[in-house]
């Protein structure tokens, strides 16, 4: 896995490919949501991560896997980069295949082991990680690859964690 990496704001990349020099390039991306608002007295019963796509490549049908992440407490650094920070994979996953039939919002549909990831006093920190980047499996042959391209924080398309919850009755 990334020792380090490059903050790019700019583009809204996750995947990895392996270029014409044999280089290796993987793309995570890094998802801050505050869900404070959900107080300690909430019941989580549902989530899932509603991800715009507008584009990528699918080459060995692979797949994405939300996962959490442990980042340094207000926003993702160089160094947060790195494989420690990203856990390594989860049921919570969609293939390429099923995130490029067109240009729209894609669901990743947390898991009872997902659920406990969303955070009712602070901040909810997600990932996005190609599987093959997970499971630190090569990615194929050169010039092969996978990756989508997402919507942004700030954009027409950004992403949104969906949260249904119950409150006690008082």
């Amino acid at each position: 896995g990334a020792a380090t990496g490059t903050v790019d704001t700019a583009n809204g990349y996750c995947g990895a490919y392996r270029d014409s020099g044999e280089k290796r390039h993987i793309y995570r991306r890094y998802f801050r949501f505050v869900t404070s608002a959900l107080t300690t007295d909430a019941t989580i019963t549902a989530a899932y991560l509603h991800l715009y796509v507008s584009g990528g490549n699918n080459v060995n049908g692979t797949g994405l896997n939300v996962v959490t992440f442990a980042g340094n407490g207000s926003s993702a650094a160089s160094t947060d980069y790195a494989t420690a920070r990203f856990s390594n994979g989860t049921t919570i996953n969609r293939t390429y295949a099923a995130v490029l039939a067109g240009a729209a919002y894609y669901d990743f549909t947390f898991d009872a082991g997902g659920l406990i990831w969303i955070s009712k006093i602070g901040n909810t920190d997600l990932g996005l990680r190609d599987t093959n980047d997970c499971t630190n499996t090569d990615f194929g042959a050169t010039g092969a690859g996978n990756y989508i391209t997402t919507g942004l924080y700030g954009g027409a398309n950004p992403p949104q964690l969906v949260i249904t919850y119950t409150l006690p009755e008082t």
